[in-house]
């Protein structure tokens, strides 16, 4: 039986071709982004970015590839079965955990592994991906307070599963990861998926859909690539999906999920070269807090009026959802690899008059640009600014405002598995990125400087305002590297975390020192030896 099995899998490998998944925390995910950036005919979706490259959208092979062979786009063709590369880490973090937009995978205090790896290809319109992840954390314990729901949840709120430590022991997890099953037609789509998915032009704290926590199995419908027309290209997606709570918030287990609707919708005019324009929207809610409606099913396009009270007729109640919608602009100047991009968001239900009155009422948004130097001979740099507000304005004195990501009648809040869906740098804070990364045939090197401050609208509660403000801050210096050594991929990364007054203590000041090495390779070439 195991030479049998292990006979299909040397078959299988030796017709397999190399392909890519964008996993989460991934090198991956730049340089795709570096790719559209430096290939101005490449059909390019607009702002829904999945783990996926559709294989209609790469209908050509780019003329600019740094990585050549070792990013293979995946175009379907007679390809009906291909392997993915196994891509595994290893970290530590010194005194606190630190884990952003790196999808199932949680990296606690103490040393963290992870391992994704996986298959994908199709039958006709059947297209299926399997890309699980199962990871390691030590999980150690470290000094914070007791959590407002449990001993292991966010300290500063009970509303939301907001998990700082999973448990007293070492966690060991298997996640499906970037797997799903669609039927994909002409340009629309259909699945069943476990996908990480970012709605929006953000690259670092997306406000509404991201990277940071893993995606919740859901059934999404839409678009696969843009539909072309005369005045422009347009995009859509719509999900459908159950939201979980953690094991770690409380030992009620009627509350212990939540349905999501959710989606968003883009236009690329023909007459505008470079800008893209849409909204993203979405709707949470209890799963057991009241009967459904057919309005839930549809509720991305529902009345978008805050004076509702019942659902008996179909309309939205604004104190069952919690709802969150985004304005999303993108301009791209593809002539000299430019691009800027913003996020503005909306927490609340707003009627037009007070929108007009009252427009800073529950907003945050994420402001951004990239911009690429091609250096000639496949090599480029990549430099990339992004800052991010999530806290409260001072309207807050006149008309209340929920914190993001905080509802009180879905106690979890907006997460899944105990991370945060939208940024990672969480409710109330701010922050600031710099990211360059130069690309060139055998690899990349990069660097980043960011900056968090934590939860304001918590620290504008709390602190005296005739006495001391010791707001927690964190500054955070990273450098890494990547080199590709024949079929492997060889990754480290090191960042130094000066975190100030950590939980809100005046000069509670503490360094959190991170490493990762990253190995990467390419199955399929097992067949060569």
């Amino acid at each position: 039986m195991i030479k049998k099995t292990l006979g299909v899998l040397l078959f299988l490998l030796a017709i397999a071709g190399k392909t890519q998944v964008l996993y989460p925390d991934s090198y991956l995910v730049d340089y795709n982004k570096l790719l559209e950036l430096q290939n101005d005919s490449l059909r390019k979706r607009i702002m829904v970015n999945t783990a996926n490259v559709s294989p209609n959208e790469y209908d050509r092979t780019p003329e600019w590839n740094a990585w050549g062979d070792h990013y293979q786009i995946y175009t379907g063709g007679e390809s009906r079965f291909s392997v993915l590369p196994v891509i595994s880490s290893f970290g530590f973090n010194s005194k606190y955990p630190r884990s952003y937009n790196d999808g199932p995978v949680w990296r606690g205090k103490g040393m963290n592994a992870d391992i994704n790896f996986g298959f994908r290809g199709h039958f006709g319109m059947l297209h299926y991906t399997f890309a699980p992840v199962v990871y390691y954390a030590q999980n150690k314990d470290y000094p914070r307070p007791n959590g407002a729901a449990s001993e292991f949840s966010y300290p500063y709120s009970s509303k939301i599963d907001w998990v700082q430590q999973y448990g007293p022991e070492a966690v060991t997890r298997f996640h499906m990861g970037q797997s799903d099953l669609r039927l994909i037609y002409k340009k629309l789509t259909l699945g069943v998926s476990t996908q990480n998915v970012v709605l929006g032009p953000s690259q670092v704290n997306p406000i509404i859909m991201s990277n940071n926590a893993a995606m919740f199995p859901h059934i999404d419908f839409g678009t696969d690539t843009p539909i072309e027309t005369v005045i422009g290209d347009f995009e859509f997606r719509s999900y459908w999906g159950i939201m979980n709570e953690s094991d770690y918030f409380d030992d009620n287990d009627r509350n212990n999920q939540r349905y999501f609707q959710g989606g968003g919708a883009y236009y690329r005019p023909s007459f505008l070269p470079g800008l893209s324009v849409g909204a993203t929207r979405i709707h949470y809610r209890d799963w057991k807090i009241q009967k459904f409606a057919l309005s839930d099913v549809f509720l991305s396009f529902a009345d978008f009026s805050s004076n509702k009270d019942s659902l008996s007729s179909g309309s939205v109640v604004n104190d069952v959802y919690d709802q969150m919608i985004a304005i999303n602009l993108k301009w791209t100047f593809e002539e000299v690899g430019f691009e800027t991009y913003l996020e503005f968001a909306k927490n609340d239900f707003s009627n037009i008059r007070a929108l007009a009155t009252e427009p800073e009422h529950s907003r945050a948004y994420t402001i951004g640009f990239i911009k690429v130097f091609d250096l000639g001979d496949n090599k480029a740099v990549k430099a990339t600014y992004e800052h991010t507000t999530l806290g409260q304005t001072r309207l807050i004195k006149l008309r209340f405002s929920p914190p993001y990501y905080l509802h009180h009648l879905a106690p979890q809040g907006y997460t899944e598995g105990g991370q945060l869906l939208g940024a990672g740098i969480g409710p109330g804070s701010n922050g600031d990125i710099l990211m360059v990364n130069y690309y060139f045939p055998q690899g990349m090197y990069g660097m980043s400087l960011q900056r968090i401050r934590f939860n304001d609208d918590y620290a504008f509660a709390a602190f005296d305002p005739n006495g001391d403000r010791p707001f927690d801050v964190e500054y955070t210096a990273t450098l890494k590297a990547l080199r590709f050594v024949n079929d492997f991929t060889v990754g480290a990364e090191l960042s130094l975390s000066n975190r100030l007054n950590w939980q809100y203590i005046k000069d509670n000041d503490v360094n959190n020192l991170y490493f990762r090495f990253v190995l990467g390779y390419q199955l399929a070439n097992l067949a060569k030896q």
